[in-house]
């Protein structure tokens, strides 16, 4: 099995309510993860369907998700949850991720993302390392795509 935390901490220069706002736009974000598609609304920021593909070694993962959110806006934090499994490379995948906003400025917000993944399977056994580095690279780019659509 192939699991680790990430966890990313950066600012962003827009209004924490314009910020809390527009994450909970679901198909805004996920178009800051290039690895999701076919994204559809089950239930208005509860629950959702999506596809996640990638190349990980020499396999080509396509995984169906069942993706449930949580917003708690007193505490300004989402909750994230994907399972899924890709059938053909026999592999099953776990991801849980977090968001807390925290105002700065009038005009700055820290945003905190910390996301934990789990893999099995055929995939996880012979791509540790690959799939890693690849969880690594996807947060790096979420934080790009966040402050480019926030100004940071």
């Amino acid at each position: 099995m192939a699991k680790d935390t990430l966890e990313t901490t950066f600012e962003v220069g827009c209004p924490i309510e314009r910020v809390f706002k527009d994450f909970q736009n679901v198909q805004l974000v996920s178009t800051f993860l290039p690895i999701l598609s076919e994204l559809n609304e089950l239930e208005y920021l509860k629950s959702y369907t999506a596809v996640l593909e990638d190349k990980v070694g020499p396999f080509k993962l396509r995984a169906d998700l069942a993706i449930t959110t949580a917003i708690d806006e007193e505490l300004m934090k989402f909750a994230v949850e994907a399972r899924g499994e890709d059938r053909q490379v026999r592999s099953a995948i776990r991801i849980s991720a977090e968001v807390q906003f925290e105002k700065l400025s009038d005009n700055a917000t820290n945003i905190r993302l910390t996301g934990t993944y789990e893999v099995s399977g055929k995939v996880a056994t012979l791509g540790a390392s690959v799939i890693k580095g690849k969880a690594h690279k996807l947060m790096l780019g979420f934080e790009s795509q966040v402050k480019d659509n926030f100004g940071g």
